[in-house]
């Protein structure tokens, strides 16, 4: 009488297994430019990106990119404004990024905290991104985001190659349906990594740091 049940469970169980194993695996999505991008549903963080490309430079380099913000839109796709609202020192601040956003969806904003720490002096930084943005009024005419997380690495290789990965997540808020949403995601993350392969190797962004 009871073996009909158990087997329902039995496949139940196993059916679910399955789906956690296929939605943890990395899917590559494009691979264009010297950039690959890949994606998977995280059963935890929900929908995630992860963008990988390699570079002749320095894991400073992209440091000092990120720090100019008066740059920042001209790389990062679709980024309105970058503003740097608090610093904690060297290696911590909290940012406010702006988003223009493809017509008919209302502009995204976010803040963000991040904290850089060299896992190997001069040659591996790593960059780990979390959201503060319920920490932070609203804003008129921008729906915020939430649930932002994201983790920069940046490591020479052998060769003396810059080998640079992210991978992050985000909630685009608002009415903005999710498949919409992560596709926009993958799109704009792997035209990001294209414009950061093309500004990281200005010369401004060579130079060591002094002081």
């Amino acid at each position: 009488m009871q073996l009909f049940p158990r087997l329902i469970v039995t496949l139940l169980v196993v059916i679910s297994s399955l789906a956690h194993a296929d939605n943890t695996e990395w899917t590559l999505k494009q691979d264009e430019n010297a950039v690959k991008t890949y994606t998977r549903n995280d059963p935890v963080l929900g929908f995630q990106v992860k963008i990988e490309t390699s570079v002749n430079a320095s894991p400073l380099a992209l440091l000092q990119l990120l720090d100019d913000t008066d740059n920042g839109p001209r790389w990062i796709a679709n980024a309105r404004k970058i503003d740097i609202i608090e610093w904690f020192g060297q290696a911590e601040r909290t940012v406010h990024t702006y988003f223009k956003s493809p017509w008919p969806f209302n502009d995204r904003d976010m803040v963000t905290h991040s904290t850089a720490t060299w896992l190997i002096p001069e040659r591996h930084v790593r960059i780990q991104i979390r959201d503060v943005g319920d920490q932070h009024a609203l804003l008129p005419h921008y729906v915020r985001m939430h649930g932002v997380k994201g983790q920069w690495d940046a490591q020479l290789d052998a060769q003396g190659l810059l080998n640079i990965q992210y991978v992050g997540s985000a909630n685009a808020g608002g009415m903005l349906p999710e498949w919409i949403a992560n596709k926009m995601m993958a799109t704009f993350a792997h035209q990001t990594f294209v414009a950061l392969r093309e500004n990281i190797t200005r010369p401004v962004y060579q130079q060591q740091i002094t002081e």
